[in-house]
């Protein structure tokens, strides 16, 4: 009989087949690929073969290559499963030549090196607190420049002359993530042509939300070395993509300020600063008993590729609550420090823009000290009110209660009490 807090795997039915044959395969031939535990230079002679062309290497920087080996370690290390293994092998493979084209490109035409970015704004905080939305939004604002999943996940230019297959690429790879698993689309509701994460281009740490966050079990190795770097050379390897994006523009567009996000950038501002010093940060608040909830959906789809069918929501529970504390310390540790140097922080609230939007929006404009023009405005609101309103009746969202995952109210306050304190409103 199945625990109180125990769950099944939010897996469809054709995913489980496809795991059990390749664990099948594995199995009967001993020379199957699944077999063989991969390592960095076998990925990285995977990679240039993949790419058909020379390039001038990877680059001189080392953090690629000590995540990739954390990475590698952590998923060698687990307990025997070929699936996850002939994944890693598809997916890193893919990165590196991603990282391949990206610094060829660089090379190629250095003058991408000297185009002007329009004025960073980053959405930062805790994950789950509506940045997504709040960073949909702020996109459709045409005086912001922003990256769609598409750019982000290939921002290398097509060949002179050939057609740009980016786009419909791009929607292939979310409708095989979606395969996967029944629940996906509810965690992060990004299409293709919308704009997602900063972390989909980090060419220096790649699969930095699994790692960071500890999605997937076992990422030990991987998880404390993204805690632990310095990650000045990811955020420059960033903005030179950034650069690259604008230079590809055809007209050049008149845009006044960016739009980015990711809460990864919670645990590493200080380094995002250093590169990107015109910055304001922007940091969305959300009642943290339903964060904590909405974050175990996170771990609840992200360990869908082991071999195990059930889930303990108990434990999840526990591995949520310990990763915001840290989060939340680490990042008001470094807001603290740049505050105190003269940095600018924003703070927008989820329960202001589900009350009401317009108000929300224009606070934060005055805020940023950027005008609210009617049409822009009116753009914005109709995408929400189409696009956001659609999807919630489209995408049932997988939700979690303190109940469900063995937590009390008792325990957040507990946990986030100096949060509160400061930011009392937070909690409505």
């Amino acid at each position: 009989m199945a625990g109180k807090y125990e769950r099944s795997k939010p897996q469809t039915f054709m995913f489980v087949v496809l795991k059990w044959i390749v664990w099948l395969l594995d199995l009967l031939f001993p020379c199957f690929p699944s077999r063989k535990k991969p390592s960095v230079d076998e990925i990285c002679k995977l990679a240039e073969n993949k790419l058909g062309y020379q390039t001038s290497g990877f680059g001189d920087h080392m953090l690629w290559r000590r995540a990739l080996e954390a990475y590698l370690e952590d998923v060698n290390s687990q307990d025997d499963n070929p699936l996850a293994r002939a994944v890693v092998r598809m997916e890193t493979s893919k990165e590196l030549v991603k990282r391949l084209r990206i610094l060829h490109t660089l090379q190629q035409n250095p003058s991408i090196t000297e185009v002007e970015l329009p004025r960073p704004v980053f959405i930062v905080g805790m994950p789950r607190t509506g940045s997504t939305i709040l960073h949909q939004l702020l996109a459709q604002d045409s005086r912001a420049m922003s990256v769609p999943y598409w750019q982000w996940e290939d921002p290398v230019p097509s060949p002179e002359g050939q057609v740009d297959n980016r786009l419909e690429n791009a929607k292939k790879s979310i409708a095989a993530l979606n395969f996967c698993s029944s629940e996906l689309k509810s965690i992060h509701l990004t299409e293709a042509h919308e704009a997602d994460e900063c972390h989909q281009g980090w060419i220096d740490f790649i699969f930095a939300v699994r790692s960071a966050f500890g999605l997937i079990p076992g990422l030990n190795r991987s998880q404390e070395l993204f805690w632990s770097s310095d990650l000045t050379e990811m955020y420059r390897n960033q903005e030179k993509i950034l650069k690259m994006l604008k230079w590809q523009q055809k007209p050049k567009l008149a845009q006044e300020w960016m739009i980015l996000k990711c809460p990864l950038h919670t645990i590493a501002l200080e380094d995002l600063y250093s590169v990107f010093s015109d910055t304001t940060f922007v940091w969305t608040h959300r009642n943290m008993e339903s964060v904590v909830c909405s974050v175990v959906g996170l771990f609840f789809v992200g360990d869908i590729s082991s071999m195990p069918s059930k889930i303990h929501l108990d434990t999840l529970g526990k591995k949520s609550l310990n990763l915001l504390t840290r989060l939340m310390q680490r990042g008001l540790e470094e807001r603290d420090r740049l505050e105190a140097n003269g940095v600018e922080f924003v703070d927008f609230y989820y329960s202001d823009l589900i009350e009401d939007l317009e108000t929300a929006l224009e606070g934060l404009y005055d805020k940023l000290s950027i005008d609210t023009l009617p049409q822009e405005k009116q753009r914005i609101t109709e995408y929400y009110r189409t696009t956001q309103e659609a999807r919630k009746h489209k995408k049932k969202p997988l939700r979690f209660t303190l109940d469900d995952i063995n937590l009390t109210s008792g325990d957040i306050e507990s946990a986030f009490a100096g949060y509160y304190n400061r930011f009392p409103k937070a909690k409505r």
